[in-house]
């Protein structure tokens, strides 16, 4: 038996938070003012033995930034500091998430409490840290240039782009991958008679 949306639902009312559903299983919510809102879309994925919980639409960073080297190395030392939410930055279209994962396994519930630690350490790592990426996102924006879309969908860098950006991407991928593995390793390792 695995964690079931109804489970999480239900510990999401114990706490009083309101939430969406939008499908069966995932459930949106926001977080502070309408200017200041943080979007949380929380999905229980793998059959239930997965929960995963990431911002919508935290900020976005174009690719002709010339603060992004500055921002992706922002984004992997806040990763480096702190234990249980991690940012990353899509290349495709810009944007910047927070995620916090939990795998279940055979754990057939979780409590209101797990969920509310999970939620809260999200949207107050947010709050610390949104600033500190503005700032960078604004401070390196170049008024009047605009993103390249090329046929198939790519974009072309700006010219002078160094390969230390593309580096650090590749960088901050491999930690979140690296950090996935190292917990579902812990995770097995510490259930196995």
């Amino acid at each position: 038996m695995a964690v079931t949306i109804p489970q999480v639902t239900s510990a999401l009312k114990q706490k009083g938070l309101k939430f969406g559903q939008p499908d069966e299983t995932t459930i949106l919510m926001g977080f502070g003012s309408a200017k200041d809102s943080i979007k949380v879309i929380l999905r229980v994925l793998e059959n239930g033995e997965y929960i995963d919980m990431r911002t919508l639409l935290l900020a976005t960073c174009a690719d002709d930034n010339s603060n992004l080297e500055s921002l992706q190395a922002e984004l992997l030392q806040q990763n480096l500091d702190y234990k249980m939410v991690k940012f990353c930055r899509d290349t495709e279209d810009g944007e910047i998430a927070a995620r916090v994962c939990l795998p279940l396994e055979d754990n057939p519930s979780i409590t209101a409490d797990q969920l509310s630690t999970l939620i809260g350490a999200l949207v107050s790592r947010c709050n610390e840290v949104l600033p500190t990426i503005n700032k960078l996102i604004e401070a390196g924006k170049r008024p009047g240039k605009k993103k390249t879309i090329e046929k198939g969908g790519g974009t072309t860098p700006p010219e002078g782009k160094s390969r230390t950006s593309t580096i650090l991407a590749i960088g901050v991928l491999m930690l979140g991958a690296a950090a996935i593995l190292a917990v579902v390793y812990l995770f097995l390792f510490m259930h196995k008679g």
